[in-house]
């Protein structure tokens, strides 16, 4: 899998690598599936391989677009390491009604 072609080496290169929230985090655009639009698709992406260069980016629009409070999303991956960095972003409502905001 890809997941066991990368992750050796980014491991041996000291690189970390982050699934970004699909933004919209809906399931799909136009016949396309988005797969990074729920907390439990990353839960089950992350649980593909144990490796600490397997990790997540914590887009706070994202995912408060997706209905999640970013404290809880903390609470669950940061312990485990498996935040990798933060975006901040403001955002009003969740899909399917949301905007940016400043």
């Amino acid at each position: 899998s890809f997941l066991e072609a990368v992750l050796p080496v980014a491991e041996r290169e000291g690189v970390r690598l982050a699934l970004h929230p699909n933004d919209p985090p809906v399931p799909k655009i136009g016949g396309v599936p988005f797969l990074f639009h729920s907390r439990n698709n990353f839960r089950r992406a992350l649980a593909l391989a144990s490796s600490p260069s397997h990790a997540l980016c914590l887009c706070l629009g994202c995912w408060s677009e997706m209905g999640e409070r970013g404290t809880d999303v903390v609470r669950e991956f940061g312990p485990a390491g498996k935040i990798v960095y933060v975006h901040f972003q403001a955002v009003q409502g969740c899909v399917p009604c949301f905007h940016e905001t400043f």
